[in-house]
């Protein structure tokens, strides 16, 4: 299992939560947004500085335009996929084992078939790239889900439609809106083959924070679990100086 943080996109550049980051152990990476792929301004040089490798980056298409792909017209879901193909390849070129983009499973929730069947060939003719150039793209599921959604369902079931070991879940976990009954051993027991990572996001500008209790249960259970893909702390609506106090906070809670 890596440990990784996410980065999150600023006017200040990366320079300031790279150096919040250095001479604190423990951390094997980072995770970005994808759009940091069609940048030319140093940033691999850059991390490499810092040693500080990218693991992962995140919305491969930005989320207003990915989650309704299934329903664009041919040319431009043709046009769209070509552009996906590009960056996997501008992935891996810089080292990045993992991708992720939304494709809007949640919004099945009357589990229409059709528009299913369009998202699993989106995702099935992108996977000789990815497995050509050992990258994962994963799909997102929430935890909890929505109440009223039903996308944990679509998005296993598009998962195992593809069938493929560089198709995964991408797992985004609230910590806070978790109930206290939760079990995260007999959760973990029914995903855990289908996981290529998993995000904690909280937001400590409001006073939700990562927990000694919370983090000791989950990498228990993944450590006995024997999983092996990145755990990425992703902190909301921080600027570097708050960033960095959240880094030193972690560093506690992770001893």
């Amino acid at each position: 299992m890596k440990l990784a943080l996410r980065l999150p996109t600023t006017p200040e550049g990366l320079t300031p939560f790279l150096e919040a980051i250095a001479g604190h152990d423990g951390w094997d990476g980072i995770e970005m947004s994808a759009a940091i792929l069609d940048t030319e301004h140093g940033w691999e040089d850059l991390l490499d500085a810092f040693a500080l490798p990218l693991l992962s980056v995140h919305s491969l298409l930005p989320v207003n335009v990915s989650r309704y792909l299934a329903e664009a017209g041919d040319v431009a879901r043709h046009a769209l996929l070509s552009y996906i193909r590009a960056l996997l390849e501008k992935a891996a070129a810089a080292g990045i084992d993992y991708t992720s983009i939304d494709l809007g499973a949640d919004r099945e929730a009357d589990g229409d078939d059709a528009r299913i069947k369009v998202r699993a060939d989106m995702l099935r003719s992108l996977m000789p790239l990815a497995e050509g150039l050992e990258v994962s793209v994963c799909l997102p599921r929430r935890l909890p889900r929505h109440q009223l959604r039903k996308e944990p369902d679509a998005t296993l079931r598009l998962v195992n439609d593809v069938a493929h070991r560089c198709c995964r879940i991408a797992l985004n976990v609230y910590p806070d809106e978790l109930p206290d009954a939760f079990d995260v051993r007999v959760f973990l027991r029914g995903i855990h083959l289908h996981l290529g990572l998993i995000r904690w996001h909280y937001e400590p500008h409001l006073g939700i924070h990562i927990n000694q209790i919370f983090c000791g249960e989950w990498l228990e259970a993944l450590r006995w679990l024997g999983y092996r893909g990145p755990l990425i702390f992703c902190p909301r609506h921080l600027d570097a100086a708050t960033f960095q106090q959240e880094v030193v906070r972690l560093d506690t809670v992770l001893a």
